[in-house]
């Protein structure tokens, strides 16, 4: 699951790694942490494999190798990014994606299970009020054959004859009615 931001820390250049950071390469290495940071975001497990964060992040800080291996290192040395010797990551901002993909999933759930309920209860009510073409045809939104409770098809024989759906008042209504006055 993707996202395009992350929390961030109002006074995150307070921070005292962040502190210890721009000590050693000034606002360099502050803006180098957070384009790490959004490198990270971008890959969907926030992993990077060493070679591939030296290549993304010279790329985006226009910094030479040299440079970028060298604030790389410090960011992992200080804390603020992590590294097994093979990848690097920020502990927080897997904190940060895991609690939003659990809340996003927990939302998305309730949300199709609202949406089922809503579904379920409009459908109740077409097929309790007489006249809604819901409850005139015998239409089934759950893709059950419910031809049994449509009758035969095709117009009733007599107001008797309730194949489509109409409440008996309602064909004896439509019968009295003159064919001239339908007409106009």
């Amino acid at each position: 699951m993707t996202k395009s931001w992350t929390p961030h820390d109002f006074n995150a250049g307070g921070d005292k790694l962040i502190l210890k950071l721009r000590t050693i390469h000034k606002l360099e290495g502050y803006a180098f942490f957070w384009l790490a940071i959004e490198a990270l975001g971008r890959e969907s497990d926030h992993r990077l494999s060493l070679p591939d964060a030296h290549e993304v992040l010279s790329h985006d800080s226009e910094l030479t190798d040299k440079k970028t291996e060298k604030i790389l290192q410090t960011c992992i040395d200080i804390g603020l990014l992590e590294s097994d010797g093979v990848d690097c990551w920020s502990v927080r901002l897997c904190s940060e994606m895991e609690k939003y993909e659990t809340v996003s999933a927990k939302r998305a759930d309730a949300g199709r299970k609202g949406g089922q309920q809503k579904a379920s209860n409009s459908l109740a009510i077409a097929k309790q009020e007489p006249g809604n073409s819901l409850a005139m045809t015998g239409h089934d939104t759950t893709g059950q054959d419910n031809t049994e409770q449509q009758g035969e098809g095709g117009p009733p024989d007599s107001v008797t004859d309730n194949g489509w759906g109409f409440s008996p008042e309602a064909l004896r209504t439509w019968a009295a009615v003159p064919a001239a006055s339908v007409a106009q």
